[in-house]
């Protein structure tokens, strides 16, 4: 598994991992930095970034090139979940809307088993 990360955005707290080639850094809306990451090889890609917009850009990207990926997006705007699932995604997830639904669960419940 690799992870793209975009320059001045993130710190890489092991450098380890940059050595080992875990890390690659840059714009993952850029098909050469997927390209460096090792998209061609890839079974499945998770597009995670900050921006549905960008995670729409790599979901078209991916379909284009892979046309049997495993491609999982974020996408924290229900507009954004329809047009990526039309782009070529498999599946969105939206972390806001599933932790609204596991604080609304906490909420109603009079006695919970929580981790937390």
């Amino acid at each position: 598994m690799k992870w793209i990360s975009k320059p001045k955005r993130r710190r890489i707290s092991d450098p380890e991992a940059l050595r080992d080639g875990l890390w690659v850094v840059g714009d993952a809306t850029e098909e050469d930095v997927l390209e460096k990451a090792g998209i061609s090889r890839a079974k499945g890609i998770i597009c995670a970034l900050p921006e549905d917009k960008d995670n729409l850009v790599v979901t078209v990207i991916a379909r284009q090139r892979l046309p049997d990926l495993r491609i999982v997006a974020r996408s924290v705007e229900k507009r954004f979940s329809d047009r990526m699932l039309r782009a070529g995604a498999n599946a969105t997830v939206s972390p806001t809307r599933i932790g609204g639904l596991r604080m609304a669960s906490e909420a109603i419940r009079s006695s919970s088993l929580s981790p937390y």
